[in-house]
């Protein structure tokens, strides 16, 4: 991280921004487990950029959202 931001993709397309984003929170988690600085709660982002937000009154959806379940996936249900 000294080099600081890398990867970013060229024309910035959602799917390829979510994907270098989740591969960056996990070199990032790993920095910090090497580091002896983790927090003894896990998160992981989740993307769900096309899905409305649950409860939401107006038409808002959720790019990128944090979930406490290592095993999230795209159809995990976020609160």
């Amino acid at each position: 991280f000294d080099d600081g931001w890398s990867g970013w993709p060229e024309d910035a397309k959602q799917d390829d921004v979510l994907s270098w984003f989740a591969d960056l929170s996990e070199k990032l988690a790993a920095f910090a487990e090497g580091n002896k600085s983790t927090p003894t709660l896990q998160r992981r982002p989740l993307a769900k950029p096309n899905e409305p937000i649950d409860s939401s009154i107006g038409k808002r959806k959720m790019d990128v959202g944090f979930v406490n379940d290592p095993e999230a996936r795209e159809d995990s249900r976020c609160h």
